[in-house]
């Protein structure tokens, strides 16, 4: 049996929260076209490579799915 979940809503539990980017993701960040200087898209791809790390951040608020 599988699921397939659609339209999956997740919000922020916590308002602010510490992260921090070293020299070696900053430079990979660099290295895929984003505007290091530009504090809001450098934490943007922070946050997108690094899901994981953060999922505790996260509350699933509604989902829909279908069983197979």
């Amino acid at each position: 049996m599988s699921k397939k979940f659609k339209d999956v809503k997740v919000e922020y539990e916590s308002c602010y929260f510490d992260i921090e980017i070293d020299d070696k993701e900053i430079q990979f960040a660099k290295d895929c076209g984003i505007d290091i200087e530009d504090d809001d898209e450098l934490v943007k791809f922070h946050l997108e490579n690094n899901f994981q790390e953060h999922m505790d951040l996260l509350s699933i608020d509604d989902f829909t799915y279908e069983e197979d």
